[in-house]
């Protein structure tokens, strides 16, 4: 858990330098990049398996088409209408999901100032004070609890919003890009290791391909007015020059983040010693972020990363064009982490790794829509 906190104040330190000081860009993009696939890696490991939707097989293989509709949606939509207008509803779509992101980033630290400002107990901050549990038409079921931590650190993400809408600063977008990319590393779920590498050789492909095939990638890139890139100064505003800028899009990190946090994880399943292909049982699930256990596979892993970004940076400074940075980070996880399953033997093993079967997830399905219609059923009774 130090390590994890030291992180977080790094990638915190970061972010604040990074806005008065020009630090080279392939020291700042790999950093910022590093942490936060550790921070994200680190946050998956004390993730309860029911709270999160496993990917399927089919999943993994349909990623590379759904995300080539999106991103070809985007560029026929800033063909069709003004990039002002499309960038005003997305704005307005980002910041409500922003607010959110940036409130479940930063809710591990709303205690501290709660119980020194204020001198609230530990008690108190975690009173729960909103439970709810209803159906909604079209949404289905929605189950929260919020205590005074949540609220307060809801109140937080909501003056960071407002500051967000009314500067429009590139920390901002910078600070809501980080939230969204930690989230997702921490809860978005490949489930075994041949869901995560059918994933990352189809983005892979369609990596290379929007960006070396056509110019829709790099205009979508530059058209969009959102967080979905992380920014990083290369020269600032002066009263005649505009600041100018370098950009990694969060699909470079949250794509081989994921894939290295189910590395970790079946890490953690092997330091465990349970029996099976990966499912968490009560051994495995007492290893969280706290604990110390080798990482094998993600040190590995977390290092192939770096060469690959340091392979992106090289290629794109030496060619002077946009580089799909999946070219280099692709190869670089898959063979990094194949490479040391079998050093450390366990090639066979990390190759089956799932931590939930198909007849597992259509058990847990069929058993929910049952659920749903006895729902139905005693609502019709009422």
């Amino acid at each position: 858990m130090a390590l994890l906190g030291v992180a977080y104040a790094m990638l915190a330190t970061l972010v604040c330098v990074n806005a008065y000081v020009i630090i080279p860009i392939h020291v700042t993009l790999i950093l910022h990049s590093f942490l936060i696939i550790y921070i994200g890696a680190h946050k998956s490991l004390d993730v309860a398996p029911d709270e999160e939707e496993a990917m399927s097989t089919k999943d993994a293989w349909m990623f590379p088409v759904f995300g080539s509709l999106v991103l070809g949606s985007l560029y026929a939509v800033y063909k069709i209408f003004p990039k002002e207008y499309v960038n005003m509803l997305l704005t307005v779509y980002f910041v409500v999901l922003g607010v959110l992101a940036v409130c479940a980033t930063i809710r591990p630290f709303a205690t501290a100032p709660l119980t020194t400002l204020l001198r609230l107990k530990r008690a108190a901050v975690e009173r729960k004070i909103l439970s709810v549990d209803r159906t909604l038409p079209l949404l289905g079921e929605l189950k929260f609890e919020v205590d005074v931590g949540d609220a307060f650190a809801f109140a937080a993400s909501l003056v960071y919003g407002w500051w967000y809408v009314a500067s429009g600063h590139w920390v901002a977008k910078n600070v809501m890009g980080i939230a969204f990319s930690v989230q997702a590393v921490e809860h978005l779920n490949v489930n075994s290791y041949k869901n995560g590498a059918i994933m990352l050789c189809g983005l892979f492909l369609y990596d290379v391909f929007w960006v070396f095939g056509t110019d829709v990638m790099v205009t979508v890139a530059k058209s969009v007015d959102a967080p979905i890139k992380l920014l990083f100064p290369r020269s600032f505003a002066v009263a005649d020059t505009d600041a100018t800028f370098s950009l990694l899009g969060l699909g470079d990190i949250v794509i081989p983040g994921i894939f290295i946090a189910l590395l970790l994880r079946a890490d953690r399943f092997l330091h465990s010693g349970a029996a099976g292909n990966g499912a968490p049982t009560p051994a495995v699930l007492a290893i969280t972020s706290s604990s110390r256990f080798p990482k094998p596979l993600f040190n590995a892993a977390m290092l192939a990363y770096v060469l690959g970004l340091v392979a992106t940076v090289v290629v794109m400074v030496v060619w002077e064009a946009a580089q799909p940075a999946l070219l280099y980070l692709v190869p670089a996880c898959l063979g990094g982490s194949a490479l040391t399953a079998a050093a450390i033997g366990r090639f066979r093993q990390v190759a089956r790794y799932e931590e939930e079967s198909e007849e597992q997830r259509a058990a847990k399905d069929k058993a929910a829509a049952a659920a749903a219609k006895e729902g139905d059923g005693d609502g019709d009774g009422d």
